[in-house]
Formats: C-alpha cells, sequence, structure tokens
C-alpha cells in the first residue's frame, strides 16, 4: 500500500527505563465506527467533514478493542501513529458479513482510558478513496476492500466484536487530489443506503482576506489575528437527485469574538456547489479561544461542526503593551527633572516619557484612552 506522504509518520518511542515499546512501528491502527447507532453514523460523518488538521475523538468500550492493543492505548505509546478510519455496514442479526468503507487518514493525537471506556483523539488527514481511476462498479470494489482487509485483521475484525485493531498496512488506492478524493468517499457512503436524507458538506478551509490557506497547530486549532477578517469555504457534494432546499447555518461560540459579514448561512439546493462565509475576528485584550459551529436545520440532513480557533491580538498591540509599563516608569522616574528647572534634560526627558506612554495607551485601548472596552 502506498500511504500518503502529507500524514505524519509514527514516533519511535525509546526503551530505556523498561518502558514498553510497540512491536511494529510500521503496522496501521484501524478504527471503525457503524450503522449500529446514529451516534455512530455521525461519528463517520463528521470524520470526513472536518478540515485537514483539526480532531475527532472516537469512544471504545474495552470488549471492543483488541486485546493486544488495549496496554499501548492506556500508556500513551499510540500517539503518533497512523491510523485509518472505517465506516463498518452490519447486520443487526448478522443476516450478512460487515463490510466496509475505507473513510480517512489520520494520526493518533492521544489515548486514555478511563474505567471500561477507551477514549482516542484523532488529527484527520487525507480523504481514503474507495473507487479506482477507472471507476469500478462501488459492489465490486467494496468487495475487494473486505477481502483485502480481512487477511490483514485476521480474527480481530467487526464480525467479531472488534472495532479498533493494529494491522500490517492493506492495498488502497492512493490518495490524490483531496477534492475528489472526498466525493468518492461520499459515494460509497451513500451507496451503502445508511444515509437516505444526508446532504454531505465539508469545510475545506479557512483563508485570510488575501485567500492564503491557515493551517491548524498541534491541538487542531486555527489561529486568527484580532481585527482582522478570513473566510471559511465549504464544498457539498450529493450523489443522488436534489429535489429540496436544506439550510447549514454558521454562528459563533462567542459573538463577541467573532462577527459575521453577510450571510452565516449556506442553502444547498444542487448536487454540488462551493460556498464561503466571510467573517472577522474582533478585537480582544488577550489571546482567546473560541470557536465557529456549522450546524444544519433539520434531523439526518447532516452533523454539527464545531471548528477551534484562537484569536491572538495584533502585533502593534503587543509591542503597545510591552511598552506601557517601561513607559510609565519612565515618567516617574523623569519627575525629578520638574524640580531643576536649570536642567536642560528634565523637562525633554518627561516630554517624551509622556508621549511613548500616551502613545502606549492609546494603541492598547484602539485610540479610545477612557474606554476599556476597545
Amino acid at each position: 500500500m502506498t500511504q500518503p506522504d502529507s500524514r505524519a509518520k509514527s514516533t519511535s518511542v525509546g526503551n530505556s527505563g523498561g518502558e514498553r515499546v510497540p512491536a511494529n512501528t510500521d503496522q496501521v491502527v484501524y478504527l471503525f465506527t457503524s450503522n449500529a447507532q446514529k451516534r455512530y453514523k455521525r461519528d463517520a460523518i463528521e470524520a470526513i467533514s472536518l478540515p485537514r488538521g483539526c480532531r475527532i475523538r472516537f469512544r471504545y468500550k474495552r470488549m471492543y478493542v483488541s486485546e493486544e492493543l488495549q496496554a499501548d492505548w492506556a500508556s500513551g505509546l499510540l500517539v503518533g501513529r497512523s491510523c485509518l478510519i472505517l465506516f463498518s455496514v452490519q447486520h443487526q442479526n448478522q443476516l450478512h458479513e460487515a463490510y466496509f468503507v475505507p473513510l480517512r487518514w489520520g494520526t493518533i493525537a492521544a489515548s486514555s482510558v478511563d474505567g471500561s471506556s477507551f477514549l482516542v483523539d484523532i488529527t484527520v488527514g487525507d480523504f481514503q478513496p474507495s473507487l479506482s481511476p477507472e471507476g469500478d462498479q462501488h459492489a465490486s470494489t467494496i468487495r475487494g476492500i473486505r477481502t483485502r482487509l480481512m487477511e490483514v485483521l485476521g480474527a480481530n475484525h467487526p464480525d467479531n466484536g472488534k472495532s479498533a485493531v493494529r494491522a500490517d498496512p492493506v492495498a488502497l488506492e492512493s490518495p490524490d487530489d483531496e477534492s475528489t478524493d472526498w466525493e468518492s468517499v461520499v459515494e460509497a457512503l451513500d451507496a451503502t443506503g445508511e444515509f437516505p436524507k444526508q446532504r454531505h458538506y465539508r469545510v475545506s478551509t479557512l483563508t485570510d482576506n488575501d485567500g492564503t490557506a491557515l493551517k491548524v497547530d498541534d491541538e487542531g486549532r486555527f489561529h486568527l489575528t484580532a481585527q482582522h477578517s478570513y473566510r471559511l469555504r465549504f464544498s457539498h457534494h450529493h450523489p443522488g437527485d436534489v429535489d429540496d432546499v436544506q439550510t447549514v447555518r454558521v454562528s459563533a461560540l462567542d459573538s463577541e469574538a467573532i462577527e459575521f459579514i453577510g450571510k452565516a448561512t449556506i442553502e444547498i439546493s444542487s448536487r454540488y456547489d462551493t460556498h464561503e462565509i466571510a467573517f472577522r475576528a474582533k478585537d480582544v485584550s488577550r489571546n482567546q479561544q473560541t470557536g465557529i459551529v456549522v450546524s444544519p436545520d433539520g434531523e439526518g440532513v447532516g452533523v454539527t461542526l464545531e471548528i477551534p480557533l484562537t484569536i491572538s491580538f495584533g502585533r502593534l498591540k503587543r509591542v503597545a503593551v510591552r511598552s506601557i509599563g517601561p513607559a510609565i516608569g519612565g515618567l516617574f522616574l523623569s519627575v525629578p527633572g520638574l524640580a531643576a528647572v536649570d536642567d536642560r534634560w528634565g523637562w525633554p526627558t518627561v516630554a517624551v516619557a509622556v508621549g511613548v506612554a500616551t502613545w502606549g495607551v492609546l494603541a492598547y485601548f484602539g485610540t479610545k484612552p477612557f474606554s476599556l472596552s476597545g
């Protein structure tokens, strides 16, 4: 299998101090979600709707995690490992074998165990296309993927009650173009018949006003600068006919930090399109964590997404904040010059100090020296 170069590579863990070390760091962690519950189906859609670098959390009970994976999960040795998120289609009465739709590659950002609950945070990366460039039929392609997966999973697979497994890489199509790969995933999911009302949309990029794409930090957050404008870009794709209008609303976790410019809704009335939502990061007096929420009108037509943001106050304000203390200090140190009228440096020193202090205060409070709201 050709694994995408853009995914983070596995981290190696030393053996000093008798620490546990994974037996094979080239193996992949396979993380399955399924059609067994609505929550699990939403996890699948959320995993393919978030922008690259954001995080999603999966939860498993101990019984669903393979035994050889459990110890590394608790000790944190999975952090940095490549993982593949898959959607497992199962019959509640086991009238047919489960079949699997690969969704997206990721990197394990954190793992923990709380009682019998196994939690994992995944940084999402490349989409995993299911269909070959020649356009194979969905059924034959998915059957082939199941066959190849079963060869590497052995007894640890969803039919045997295992949904989190570590195994050798499986041969799959190589990710190519992010947009077309996402469309391939959407079409494969739609072919399962598990999402009849779904309007598939994703947040593709977050850009500044010049169109430069922003990247997330190691915690999956986008960093914005106060008093700057940005654009959130969406794509939607639906394989079947669209004969109605579905509305998706965009809002801020904190309206004091984010201000939308124009309409903050998306109307999906066609099979495919792109959209932009413009907004402005408001003035803040300190770094502030917030987020943008994307939520559909109506049940079953989409998932609610949260895009984490950190707003930082601007460079001028940082300089101003750092200069206020020294400037005011200089002002007070120069006060003795007032008593020495004959000292030709007294008054000039005071004047300079007062000027610097005034500039700092005005810059910090946005030229409103008597307003603390900025």
